[in-house]
């Protein structure tokens, strides 16, 4: 009866993965501006693509479709609103983790949470390493390494108090950093990436033009491997570096160490922070005119609704139906057609093709025009028919209200028949 009992089974499928591919887009602007959580949408995919299928399959009217999408939109506007009134802000796993998440959506200035001028969640390199910077103005700090299992590292940058020299200039020498608590271990700072070279160490020119240029306060570059699950333990940091420094007297050594405590925001921070984002967007709607904007919405939908059942959105005609089937000629007329092969017939010798109409639908133009199932229809306007596919193309440019008229061989005799597509 409709195009998928005829074998195009294809249509459903397609029909499923666009439904799909709009209530993903849906389901993602709802969690972006309201707050709604983006699984309540994929709870809801299987019945709305459901009914959608099932609409197009009992030939329901393009209204229908129409009645179901202001159904979709006031249901949402509707959760929307009560998870807005009824939500309470999410637990934080620990207030390490509660002051980063809220610091970062306030995007407040980090420097007084963990970071200098760096984000948490900039890369700085191709390799996903990040680069954290340990200002010398405290002493713990909260730090988010990558979500990322393809990050190798994080990058820390450990400041020290400025060191007194001449003309302030100091050389890296060598440094490192011994780690106990959560995560224990001892870590040698890499040359190549802290600015080392003998001239330099030695302040010979022109390395000492360099060495101006670069901060009067020392510190010290080096990578650790800090993208595991540690969870939420300090991890205390001793550090230690060797520099050089000129003097009236030539170049001398120093050692400096320096001492902090470091929470990392494991995935927990992630899930935090992910309920923390959705709670603030939920009070939005009610803290800002979102909560009218929405009644109206479902308002109208509910108006909408009203005027779309009043002109029979729930009674199938096989509107929409019809419109894809404009890809079918021979569908839009409402009959079956088969080769003449499919039969045992004479014909006359002047008929040379035609095609054997199977079911003939009782309302559709061929039923109403008064085709028979078993005519052989073998001229359509004046232009011969040889085969189903020919009879579907030239049927499928007649518009809804055009005639066309065709020659019929029925029981023997010649039949012309006008219809009214």
């Amino acid at each position: 009866m409709m195009m998928a009992r005829g074998g195009s089974w294809w249509i459903y499928i397609m029909i499923f993965f666009v439904v799909q591919g709009v209530l993903s887009t849906v389901g993602f602007a709802a969690s972006s501006l309201l707050g709604f959580p983006a699984a309540w949408i994929t709870f809801l995919n299987l019945p709305i693509a459901g009914a959608v299928i099932y609409l197009f399959y009992k030939g329901y009217p393009i209204t229908a479709y129409g009645l179901l999408a202001c159904a979709l939109v006031g249901l949402i506007s509707v959760l929307a609103l009560l998870r807005a009134v009824t939500i309470e802000k999410p637990t934080a796993p620990s207030p390490e983790v509660e002051r980063l998440v809220e610091a970062n959506n306030e995007n407040a200035d980090f420097t007084d949470v963990l970071l200098g001028n760096a984000s948490y969640d900039d890369f700085l390199s191709a390799y996903g390493d990040y680069d954290y910077v340990l200002e010398t103005d405290k002493d713990t700090f909260l730090l988010a390494y990558s979500e990322y299992e393809a990050a190798p590292r994080t990058q820390l940058t450990i400041n020290f108090p400025e060191f007194k020299s001449l003309d302030g200039l100091w050389a890296f020498k060598d440094g490192s950093v011994r780690l106990s608590g959560a995560y224990a271990g001892n870590f040698e700072a890499l040359p190549t990436d802290n600015w080392i070279n003998a001239a330099e160490v030695n302040f010979d020119p022109p390395a000492e033009a360099v060495l101006k240029s670069a901060s009067p306060q020392p510190y010290l570059v080096i990578a650790l491997p800090l993208q595991q699950n540690l969870g939420d333990e300090a991890i205390a940091f001793q550090a230690t570096l060797n520099v050089t420094y000129p003097t009236n007297e030539g170049v001398e050594e120093a050692t400096l160490t320096r001492t902090v405590s470091v929470y990392l925001a494991s995935n927990q921070y992630y899930a935090y922070r992910d309920e923390y984002n959705n709670w603030q967007r939920s009070r939005r709607i009610i803290e800002t005119p979102i909560w009218a904007g929405l009644l109206g919405v479902t308002a109208v939908a509910g108006v909408a609704a009203f005027v779309l059942v009043k002109r029979g959105a729930l009674h199938p005609t096989g509107g929409f139906v019809m419109v894809v089937k404009r890809a079918s000629g021979v569908k839009q007329l409402g009959v079956d057609a088969h080769p003449l092969s499919a039969v045992d017939v004479v014909l006359p010798q002047d008929i040379e093709g035609g095609v054997v109409l199977g079911v003939v639908r009782a309302q559709s133009p061929a039923g109403r025009s008064g085709l028979r199932s078993g005519d052989i229809v073998y001229l359509l306007d004046g232009k011969p028919i040889h085969s189903p596919k020919e009879f579907n193309r030239m049927t499928s440019h007649y518009k809804k209200g055009e005639q066309g008229q065709a020659h019929v061989w029925r029981d023997g005799q010649r039949v012309d028949v006008i219809i009214t597509f």
